[in-house]
């Protein structure tokens, strides 16, 4: 979405802006990313929770 915005102000053509279901398309990439990196973040937080990772 960065490239095609910059590209845009580059240009400054208006016709080249992403369209409305490209948009909704890389929202859902992203939300898809993210919570995958949330899910593998939330199998791996015993690395750093328990007893003997704690400081006494």
């Amino acid at each position: 979405m960065q490239k095609t915005f910059t590209e845009c102000c580059e240009h400054q053509a208006l016709n080249n802006l992403p369209t409305s279901d490209e948009i909704k398309e890389l929202q859902t990439d992203y939300n898809n990313m993210l919570t995958a990196i949330i899910d593998l973040l939330d199998g791996a937080k015993y690395l750093w929770e328990g007893e003997h990772h704690e400081t006494k």
